[in-house]
């Protein structure tokens, strides 16, 4: 979860044009990925990533949890 954080926190520097020395090294990746991710998409997934972080906290089954989150992310891709 906290990758899928990280990644989003990224994406919404690079859209909001954020310095590129916050962003390091991967910043013509994630230049790339940023286009094909509106605002809303990045704040639903960081929401979602909130969502199963608790879901953790509570003892829900990690794996579950997981294939529930990839699974959400996936449908967002097709």
């Amino acid at each position: 979860m906290d990758a899928y954080w990280l990644l989003c926190r990224d994406l919404l520097l690079v859209k909001s044009d954020a310095p590129r020395a916050l962003l390091g090294e991967g910043v013509g990746d994630l230049t790339g990925e940023a286009e094909h991710w509106s605002v809303d998409e990045i704040l639903a997934t960081v929401n979602l990533c909130r969502e199963a972080r608790e879901a953790l906290l509570r003892n829900v089954n990690p794996r579950l949890t997981l294939e529930i989150v990839l699974s959400r992310l996936a449908l967002r891709a097709a």
